[in-house]
Protein backbone atom coordinates (compact mmCIF):
# COMPACT_ATOMS: atom_id res chain seq x y z
CA UNK A 1 0.00 0.00 0.00
CA UNK A 2 1.41 3.37 -0.99
CA UNK A 3 0.23 6.43 0.91
CA UNK A 4 0.65 9.86 -0.63
CA UNK A 5 0.19 13.31 0.83
CA UNK A 6 -3.47 13.56 -0.20
CA UNK A 7 -4.56 10.55 1.85
CA UNK A 8 -7.41 11.21 4.30
CA UNK A 9 -8.89 8.87 6.84
CA UNK A 10 -12.67 8.94 7.07
CA UNK A 11 -12.61 8.37 10.83
CA UNK A 12 -10.71 11.55 11.61
CA UNK A 13 -13.44 14.08 10.90
CA UNK A 14 -16.12 12.74 8.62
CA UNK A 15 -18.88 14.05 10.91
CA UNK A 16 -17.36 17.49 11.44
CA UNK A 17 -16.71 19.16 14.77
CA UNK A 18 -20.15 18.38 16.19
CA UNK A 19 -19.67 14.69 15.51
CA UNK A 20 -16.32 14.76 17.26
CA UNK A 21 -17.79 16.47 20.33
CA UNK A 22 -20.75 14.08 20.49
CA UNK A 23 -18.34 11.16 20.18
CA UNK A 24 -16.89 12.01 23.60
CA UNK A 25 -18.30 9.63 26.25
CA UNK A 26 -18.26 12.38 28.91
CA UNK A 27 -20.50 14.57 26.74
CA UNK A 28 -22.92 11.68 26.13
CA UNK A 29 -22.95 10.92 29.88
CA UNK A 30 -23.73 14.55 30.66
CA UNK A 31 -26.58 14.62 28.16
CA UNK A 32 -28.05 11.41 29.61
CA UNK A 33 -27.69 12.71 33.18
CA UNK A 34 -29.41 15.98 32.26
CA UNK A 35 -32.18 14.11 30.45
CA UNK A 36 -32.89 12.24 33.70
CA UNK A 37 -32.26 14.99 36.27
CA UNK A 38 -34.19 17.86 34.66
CA UNK A 39 -37.59 16.09 34.47
CA UNK A 40 -37.13 14.75 38.02
CA UNK A 41 -36.33 18.24 39.31
CA UNK A 42 -39.36 19.72 37.52
CA UNK A 43 -41.61 16.99 38.92
CA UNK A 44 -40.33 17.50 42.46
CA UNK A 45 -40.68 21.28 42.19
CA UNK A 46 -44.34 21.00 41.18
CA UNK A 47 -45.22 18.84 44.19
CA UNK A 48 -47.09 20.52 46.99
CA UNK A 49 -45.90 19.80 50.53
CA UNK A 50 -49.47 19.89 51.87
CA UNK A 51 -51.52 16.69 51.59
CA UNK A 52 -54.43 16.69 49.15
CA UNK A 53 -56.90 15.21 51.64
CA UNK A 54 -57.27 15.68 55.41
Amino acid sequence: MVVGEATERAQSGANGPLGQVLGNPWIIGGIVAAAIAIPVAIHNHNKSSAPKSP
